[in-house]
């Protein structure tokens, strides 16, 4: 009897873990070739929990992680919101540690602007301890933020 508890205690330790002890999405804000350039990584396993959808099984998945990003992550420039299309997405590692990076673009940037707004709420209704780091290099400014369920916004001053 002692042996079937143990035995049933680590099947359930091996097989309820996560896959992997943290939740976090790195974003890259950049100029690219006069367009502004957003490069949103994900862990793949968490993008298949919050699409509800396993890539293998899904032809349309980098189409429908971009939708996904796109609705969850705004960027408003000088109080004008920004269209971001998906130009592509890569994949990296592999495992549980395997990482998709959605690549899109605004295509009505200006580079004029003189105050960016971020707001991401990737993944954010997925994982409770989900963390999106935000990093921005913009001409001379460059500046980073840790956004969570608590804090999903911030603004840049460009001028």
């Amino acid at each position: 009897m002692a042996f079937k508890l143990l035995t049933i205690s680590f099947l359930i330790l091996l097989y309820g873990r996560p896959y992997h002890d943290f939740y976090i999405s790195i974003c890259y804000i950049k100029m690219v070739d006069e367009k502004l350039q957003v490069n949103y990584r994900v862990f793949k396993n968490d993008a298949e929990v919050a699409l509800s959808s396993d890539e293998s099984d899904n032809p349309d998945f980098c189409a429908d992680l971009g939708k996904y990003i796109v609705s969850h992550f705004r960027i408003r420039e000088d109080e004008n919101p920004l269209d971001l299309q998906l130009v592509g997405c890569t994949s990296e590692g592999s495992g549980n540690l395997e990482t998709i990076n959605c690549q899109l673009i605004a295509e009505n940037h200006r580079n004029i602007s003189e105050k960016l707004e971020i707001n991401s709420t990737v993944l954010l209704d997925s994982f409770d301890d989900q963390v999106n780091m935000i990093h921005v290099q913009l001409g001379d400014v460059k500046k980073s933020m840790n956004l969570d369920r608590d804090r999903h916004s911030f603004s840049i001053d460009l001028k």
